[in-house]
């Protein structure tokens, strides 16, 4: 059962005529974000998850950040804020929103600090 908000931002991409990617932080482990390691030509780099978008125009909305791990919220954090995770980068066309619920909700959440305790974030976005 989707969540009011997930509803929401899925038709405003439906609206759009965007893709839409439904994350759910609190289910992730950092590794799942950033990918995993690979040796290649002596060097070692990340290979990003196949639901992390390559092309394309769209929405990845982050859900229940709040309460997702700390290490979780942090690379969410930087999709968000920089548009990239380690050497994966945010296509343009592509914008990020995350929710979560702030702590007066007495909710489940993990600590966190700064612009985080509004419950939501849209990134700068580099719409085409």
């Amino acid at each position: 059962m989707r969540s009011r908000q997930v509803a929401i931002v899925a038709q405003v991409a439906d609206d759009l005529d965007f893709d839409f990617i439904d994350i759910r932080a609190v289910q992730l482990d950092p590794v799942d974000l950033r990918g995993l390691p690979r040796i290649k030509e002596d060097q070692t780099e990340w290979v990003p998850p196949r639901f992390l978008p390559s092309t394309g125009k769209g929405i990845l909305f982050l859900d229940e950040l709040t309460s997702a791990p700390q290490m979780t919220q942090a690379d969410c954090y930087q999709l968000v804020l920089d548009r990239k995770l380690g050497e994966y980068v945010l296509p343009d066309g592509w914008v990020v929103i995350a929710a979560g619920n702030p702590a007066s909700e007495r909710v489940c959440i993990s600590r966190c600090r700064g612009r985080c305790a509004t419950g939501l974030f849209i990134s700068t976005s580099k719409l085409t």
